[in-house]
């Protein structure tokens, strides 16, 4: 054994003899000099009995004492190591010999050489007789990135791979995503279900390229669990990221290897057992890890005598007899405190010999893991039995509430839930609370095909399906619902929608799951079950609030999706219809909301106002957050229609008063804080800083993988405050995050905007070509997509460029096809797009034209109070001045308006405006105060 300075370690802890010192990950551990000195003798010899005499002689050379003594020494020992909590045991007695440190050389490891002196190596919990296999599949990952664990069921596939993913945690710079492809198998898709462990939320009926879009440029570690689940898929998968994302490494779990390119496939051994015709003593017996993990269980589950040598040759049987799987050792242990180790030998043997099927002259160490489940479950009580039925129903996790709700039996059903925990049928996660159980997927398999064989099967999944359904009753918000409970509601759905399903719990399940998708921002699921729904609704049912939830529903998710936008109107305009009929003012609320966004999007921005003072009027016999909803309506109403004043007066009224950031969810789509369109008020009225300060998103804003499309809201509103006050870094960096997020959960407008946003910014900063023509791209895909709210703008920043590199005629004819209603009010881009048109005019050399289009922006700007699209006008049209030499004229309007601004004079359009008053001044050949 190596280590610094000779130091050894095993699970947490680090022992170093020559420094008498013992440390728990970097924190000494206090203990007595006899302990110590007891600790130091058994790992010397770690696998072997050392002599209680022989102690006795080491610890106490001069000193004749008691042999209780060294039992008190060995019990604080213990205490100090917390030997036998949580799984972990060091220490052994040998009855009538001495003690053993149970842990082999092999699992006594070196301290890392790449760990210096003053690091900290939290390793995981200890895994029996596996560090090799863990090392060298880590080694076969830094070589390869692409490697299989194969092996048999219950053999221990899944526990190697989350302790190399634990390991492997800490060398990879963005972590370790595990997916256990068992979950859903039939429900989901592998890309789906490893989207959904990275938090995405998948739009596309393809979820791979999401999932590569988000790990492309990553560096990580994905493990794929239970591959034979949807083997097929699995290897696609696993094959595209290898190839596709460089600094991604793939570990799979499987049953059969995926015969993927690039894998290479490591045969996980079941662990390692006495060899057949030995009699091993009890101390040689322990240095097998099929021996040491079945004593480990046995001590676990309440058997506390000592192990003698003939104890050790029974348990080395049975450790041949099941061969080394670790699943059925821990089966065979938890039953030794009931019968002791003789009879759970014999039990083992009645009820194994013959299982394999097919080949009924296999030894007994061949025999399946469907034969090892047969055994336990025969050991088991019918209640137990009926229970470990009952609960194959759920996909993944559960708690023990959800028991209560699927399995009958009421208090007995805990009791029998408790027993199958303790007899290893039932996993059970304590980290978190509360406590989460689950059965393996093999146990479930097995337990399926049980209650399919008793006829039950119907009757426990409307149990499920009903239980979720009261479930979904109760929640709250959105912190309460768990992964667990979205899988679960998955599956109850794709049963009641069967042909053995129920049409009453469908119906019911569907427009609770929709209006729980929604708010989740989950619109592929969303989309999919409400389509469903409306496609089996009965004739009597037209018109319901079933319909009206369904179709709302749908609407919203449409409207994000790659769906028609005129058949998401539709959708919420037949809701909302509806919604009238029942009087159900809060639906009303919701819908009215959708709508105002559907049109915000397609850039109807005449049917925003009257939408959202009939919301606030919906909203006064609500109260509370539909009162903060509908404000937050009328000031983007206001915005958009260019009425300042009044939206200021919203918006500042939103941000100011408290509201439940979910419950405003809940009444209008996306909208949580109205600050970053206030600061877009704020920069058109004059106050740049002030602006800046409101739009800036910190980290504690909004969780971006919760709620992505708010997030992208908030990133489109904000950006456009930096870029127009010259803030290029920060822009740029909005940019960045704008485009990653709506790539990874195909929120494609978004994505397109900030590309749009991205070649505008290019012009800004002087790289003409690739500015129009990725601006010129990015609109013409806007257009395609009907999300028209910036496109007035953007395709003003498009013709300027275009003027820039003198292609006048293209930008003419450009920003020409902008039509602006003579009878409406104009909106707020209206300034700019004069503005913007007067610079080619005069570029054109048609000055009066040029003249006519600023007088006509400055007019505009005024009407909307507009102090920053004033000061645009007017320095554009000071340059022009300028170039004629009418100095005074150019000076005077562009001094005064610079004079009212009280901020925000290191902006780009302030810097610019008194760049050009000194530039007059100078061909002037005065100065005067600014």
């Amino acid at each position: 054994m190596r280590g610094r300075k000779g130091g050894t370690e095993f699970g947490p802890f680090r022992l170093f003899p020559a420094e008498r010192r013992l440390l728990k990950g970097e924190t000494p551990v206090q203990i007595g000099s006899r302990a110590l000195d007891i600790l130091i003798a058994l790992v010397e010899r770690a696998g072997e009995v050392v002599p209680k005499h022989e102690l006795l002689a080491r610890v106490w050379p001069d000193v004749t004492v008691e042999e209780s003594s060294l039992r008190v020494h060995v019990a604080g020992l213990r205490k100090a190591l917390a030997d036998g909590n949580d799984q972990a045991r060091y220490i052994v007695n040998v009855a009538g010999r001495g003690y053993t440190f149970v842990v082999s050389p092999a699992d006594v490891a070196p301290l890392p050489a790449r760990i210096s002196s003053g690091a900290s190596l939290q390793r995981p919990a200890r895994v029996i007789g596996r560090e090799r296999d863990i090392d060298a599949i880590a080694e076969l990952l830094a070589a390869h990135r692409f490697v299989t664990v194969h092996g048999a069921g219950g053999i221990g596939k899944t526990t190697v791979g989350l302790t190399v993913g634990a390991v492997q945690a800490l060398a990879v710079a963005d972590g370790v995503c595990f997916v256990d492809l068992g979950l859903n198998s039939g429900v989901h898709t592998a890309s789906d279900a490893v989207a959904s462990a990275l938090g995405l939320a998948v739009r596309a009926s393809d979820s791979t390229e999401n999932v590569l879009s988000f790990v492309r440029h990553r560096e990580m570690l994905v493990v794929l669990d239970s591959c034979e689940a949807m083997i097929d898929a699995a290897a696609a998968l696993a094959e595209r990221l290898v190839q596709e994302a460089p600094g991604v490494a793939i570990l799979a779990t499987s049953r059969e290897p995926l015969r993927a390119r690039g894998e290479h496939v490591y045969p996980l051994a079941p662990l390692t057992q006495p060899p057949e015709g030995t009699a091993p003593t009890a101390a040689e017996l322990l240095a097998f890890p099929a021996a040491q993990l079945f004593c480990e269980r046995a001590v676990a589950s309440g058997y506390l005598a000592g192990l003698d040598d003939a104890d050790a040759v029974i348990v080395a049987d049975i450790c041949r007899r099941v061969d080394g799987n670790a699943l059925a050792l821990e089966l065979a242990a938890s039953r030794v405190c009931t019968y002791g180790l003789s009879q759970t030998a014999e039990l083992l043997d009645s009820h194994m010999k013959l299982a394999w099927q097919g080949r009924r002259t296999a030894p007994p160490r061949h025999q399946t893991l469907n034969a090892m489940l047969e055994w336990s479950y025969a050991l088991i009580g019918e209640h137990e039995r009926g229970l470990l039925r009952q609960l194959s129903v759920f996909a993944g996790a559960f708690a023990l509430e959800d028991a209560r709700g699927v399995a009958e039996g009421g208090d007995e059903a805990v009791i029998a839930l408790e027993q199958l925990v303790l007899k290893s049928l039932v996993a059970t996660d304590t980290s978190v609370q509360p406590q989460r159980f689950r059965l393996l997927d093999t146990t479930r398999a097995y337990a399926k095909a049980k209650l399919l064989e008793s006829g039950a099967v119907d009757e426990v999944q409307r149990r499920h399906a009903r239980h979720y359904l009261d479930l979904m009753h109760r929640f709250g918000d959105r912190a309460a619902v768990q992964p667990e409970h979205v899988t679960n509601i998955r599956t109850a759905l794709e049963w009641a929608f069967s042909d053995a399903g129920d049409g009453e719990i469908a119906l019911a399940l569907a427009t609770c799951a929709c209006d729980l998708f929604l708010r989740l921002g989950m619109l592929k699921d969303c989309r999919n079950w409400s389509e469903r729904a409306l496609a089996a609704l009965s004739p009597n049912l037209v018109g319901s609030r079933h319909d009206m939830v369904l179709r709302s529903a749908l609407g919203h998710a449409m409207m994000f999706m790659d769906g028609s936008p005129g058949a998401a109107r539709e959708a919420l305009e037949h809701a909302l219809g509806i919604a009238d009929q029942l009087n159900d003012t809060v639906h009303q609320f919701r819908l009215l909301g959708g709508l105002h966004m559907y049109h915000r999007r397609m850039g109807a921005l005449g049917e925003l106002l009257p939408i959202g003072r009939r919301a606030e009027a919906i909203a006064s016999l609500l109260g509370g957050a539909a009162t903060v909803a509908a404000q937050a309506m009328l000031g983007v109403s206001h915005h958009l229609n260019g009425d300042l004043v009044q939206a200021h007066a919203a918006l500042v009224a939103v941000r100011d008063t408290p509201a439940d950031p979910d419950a405003l969810g809940s009444f209008y789509g996306f909208y949580r804080d109205a600050r970053v369109l206030l600061a877009r008020t704020l920069w058109q009225r004059g106050f740049p800083d002030q602006a800046a300060e409101a739009a800036a998103l910190d980290e504690t804003w909004i969780d971006e993988r919760k709620e992505p499309v708010t997030a992208c809201l908030g990133l489109i509103w904000g950006v456009t405050v930096y870029y127009l006050r010259g803030d290029w870094g920060i822009a740029e960096d909005y940019i960045d995050r704008l485009v990653r997020l709506a790539s990874e959960h195909s929120l494609r407008p978004y994505k397109w905007f900030g590309m749009a946003l991205r070649g505008a910014l290019q012009l800004r900063r002087g790289d003409v070509d690739a500015g129009v023509s990725n601006l010129r791209e990015s609109l013409r895909l806007l257009k395609e997509g009907r999300y028209d709210i910036f496109t007035p703008w953007l395709t003003c920043c498009l013709a300027e460029g275009l003027a820039a590199r003198q292609d006048t005629d293209q930008a003419f004819r450009l920003i020409d096809e902008i039509k602006p209603d003579p009878g409406a009010r104009p909106n707020v881009y209206m300034p700019e797009f004069l503005r913007v048109r007067g610079v080619i005019l005069a570029q054109m050399g048609d000055v009066p034209a040029a003249e006519h289009a600023f007088r006509a922006s400055l007019d505009m700007a005024d009407d909307l109070g507009a102090l920053s699209w004033r000061l645009r006008t007017v320095s554009s049209q000071a340059s022009l001045r300028l170039k004629q030499g009418r100095l005074a004229d150019a000076r005077e309007a562009l001094a005064e308006t610079y004079g009212r601004f009280t901020e925000g004079f290191e902006t780009l359009d302030l810097r610019t405006a008194r760049a050009l008053i000194a530039e007059i001044d100078a061909r002037r050949g005065e100065s005067a105060p600014i």
